[in-house]
């Protein structure tokens, strides 16, 4: 009898518990690890933002307000990863920092992020954005990757390219070397598409310098850990109007690493917007170990951008595990 009892106690306690997490579930914008982030959230900070920015009214008649919507999403999720990053690496703002940037900073000329802005805490906003420079500015000289992988350029098909050769690398790592090569061809009259870089370092502040020198944007590849493949777009329109591509395999991460001279040097050029840019691909992989669902009704997760997208399709680029995790 008393099994009998016990029994029927445990469905009872099943059934009230799924009854009470499926609605908050159903409810949800995104969740983060254990967090919750509800669509009544994200919509009341909408409101708040048709309420009191001028843009988010006339993005709403051209019906673009999906835009506002997916971009509160994304920085809902960054805010949860960037206070548990700067627990964990002692980061904190003082309040005059706040005041003083917000003091500083005119309204952003897009409307979309006009908006996002609107719909937020003026204060927590900045703050959060002072965190993630701080987060950027203290491993702008400690952070490099070592990677094996190639670009390539095209008029038409850059990202068709890139993809398949990424999805290569990622199926066979130790042959990273031999499939850039063969990709590249024997030809080095033939001017290939496809150019071998091998064995290259890159750090924030070497990236800083490629950004300001060549307007190639390089900061996605720091939201990849150690034997992630990505590829995505780092340059358009000046290569006989296509885009361009990088693929790389990341063999290396080093955290903690000793920089050349002449980077350290430049430390003091790195501007507080690339140490943001950095920053925010900088607590990307937090969302390895906590995980992170957005509802398809705002899109999925960008790994790459570290950003809510629209669709598959629409993010920067694909982050794939390789099949050898072991590499040295």
């Amino acid at each position: 009898m008393l099994i009998a009892v016990l029994a029927v106690l445990a469905v009872l306690t099943s059934a009230l518990a799924a009854c009470g997490s499926q609605p908050r579930e159903a409810n949800s914008a995104v969740i983060i690890g254990n967090r919750i982030v509800s669509v009544d959230d994200v919509q009341r900070r909408l409101e708040n933002a048709l309420n009191n920015e001028p843009a988010a009214k006339e993005l709403a008649k051209s019906h673009k307000l999906d835009l506002v919507s997916r971009s509160i999403v994304t920085q809902l999720v960054r805010h949860e990863l960037i206070t548990e990053v700067a627990k964990r690496e002692n980061l904190s703002v003082a309040e005059k920092d706040v005041d003083e940037l917000l003091a500083a900073n005119a309204p952003p000329e897009d409307p979309v992020q006009r908006s996002v802005q609107a719909a937020f805490d003026p204060k927590e906003y900045a703050r959060d954005r002072l965190l993630i420079q701080r987060l950027g500015a203290k491993y702008q000289d400690k952070v490099e990757i070592t990677f094996d992988g190639a670009t390539v350029r095209s008029p038409t098909d850059a990202k068709a390219q890139a993809t398949e050769l990424a999805t290569k690398i990622a199926a066979d790592p130790a042959k990273a070397a031999e499939i850039v090569r063969a990709a590249a061809g024997n030809d080095p009259e033939a001017q290939s598409p496809v150019q071998p870089v091998l064995g290259q370092a890159l750090s924030p502040i070497s990236a800083f310098q490629i950004a300001v020198e060549n307007n190639a944007l390089l900061s996605p590849v720091f939201a990849a850990q150690k034997g992630a493949v990505v590829a995505f777009p780092f340059s358009s329109g000046d290569q006989g109007g296509g885009s361009a591509w990088l693929v790389a395999l990341i063999s290396q991460r080093d955290n903690n690493a000793t920089l050349p001279a002449d980077q350290t040097a430049a430390a003091s050029q790195v501007s507080p917007q690339w140490q943001e840019e950095v920053g925010n691909r900088l607590i990307g992989p937090v969302v390895t170990e906590l995980g992170v669902r957005v509802s398809p009704r705002y899109g999925v997760w960008d790994e790459l951008a570290v950003a809510v997208a629209p669709s598959e399709g629409e993010k920067t680029g694909v982050l794939l595990p390789a099949a050898d995790q072991q590499r040295s």
